[in-house]
């Protein structure tokens, strides 16, 4: 008896250890405004998480009112992905794939392209196990700034909050 309670707690606590199969695409509201957390350049910022698994691919998108919208996605190794939107005449959008190099929690900003720029947004971000049609990854060598920038510019927000 005693044997089998132990090999059903082994397996339940192997099953909780599991990653969770993705749940599909997650859309929320949010509004950037006076009063919002802003970094060190003067922007207005949200932010969100997401958990992911190595090799998994993270897709978001943002569709703004009244402000350029621009993402930075923070991965768990310290790096980071700024995406602004591609084209030049596109001022309500933006989107981007990320492809994580490591296990662990994604926080993804929705900032604007100025400072002091406010608006309502949806954002919609997806977890999924499999590369999105057409899809490369936006987090390039080139595109990635230091880690130390990540952790200054954080730092600085922080003691904005602070204060």
């Amino acid at each position: 008896m005693l044997r089998s309670v132990l090999v059903v707690t082994a397996l339940l606590s192997f099953a909780a250890c599991q990653p969770a199969a993705p749940a599909g695409p997650v859309t929320e509201s949010g509004v950037l405004e006076l009063g919002d957390i802003t970094l060190a350049s003067g922007e207005y910022y949200d932010e969100y998480s997401v958990s992911a698994q190595t090799d998994q691919w993270l897709t978001v998108k943002v569709d703004a009112e009244g402000f350029d919208p621009y993402l930075i996605v923070l991965l768990p190794d310290g790096e980071r992905s700024e995406i602004d939107d591609s084209e030049e005449a596109n001022t309500t959008s933006v989107e981007t794939v990320v492809r994580a190099t490591s296990a662990g929690t994604h926080d993804i900003v929705v900032t604007s392209y100025e400072p002091g720029e406010s608006g309502s947004y949806q954002i919609t971000y997806e977890v999924s196990d499999t590369a999105p049609a057409g899809a490369t990854s936006s987090k390039a060598p080139g595109d990635v700034p230091s880690p130390d920038d990540v952790e200054e510019v954080l730092e600085e927000d922080a003691a904005t909050e602070d204060a």
